[in-house]
């Protein structure tokens, strides 16, 4: 199965004078291998950053199938640089795969909260960021 993907796992768009963290786990379909790959790829970027950075963040989930396991594997990455999020943005997550990936967010924060949103339009999310 081809993988259409992005050659870096992270681009740092400069937009207002804000840096947003796009990460891209977009196009992967049902090929949830290359997208663990991936996400180990943001992982290992993201936990390296200093402390006290603080991230705009958008996941580009757009053409997957996601399963409820892929769904808890997103959330439980997001957990390990959860204290350097200021926000994030989820692109491409609609309908009831929207319902069940909050939930699991909610699950896996517990009482923590996070600053998040939900597109479909790349545009208005980097909006929401700023």
């Amino acid at each position: 199965m081809k993988v259409l993907e992005s050659r870096m796992p992270i681009l740092i768009l400069s937009y207002q004078n804000c840096e947003l963290y796009c990460c891209h786990l977009d196009g992967y379909k049902a090929n949830t291998v290359a997208l663990y790959e991936r996400l180990k790829e943001i992982e290992s970027i993201l936990t390296s950053k200093p402390f006290h950075s603080k991230f705009r963040i958008w996941f580009n989930l757009d053409d997957n199938i996601l399963t409820k396991s892929t769904m808890k594997a997103i959330a439980e990455s997001i957990r390990l640089f959860d204290k350097h999020i200021y926000k994030i943005v989820f692109i491409g997550l609609r309908g009831i795969a929207r319902w069940k990936f909050d939930h699991i967010l909610k699950q896996t924060f517990g009482n923590k909260t996070i600053t998040k949103a939900y597109f479909s339009d790349a545009e208005l999310a980097k909006g929401w960021l700023l």
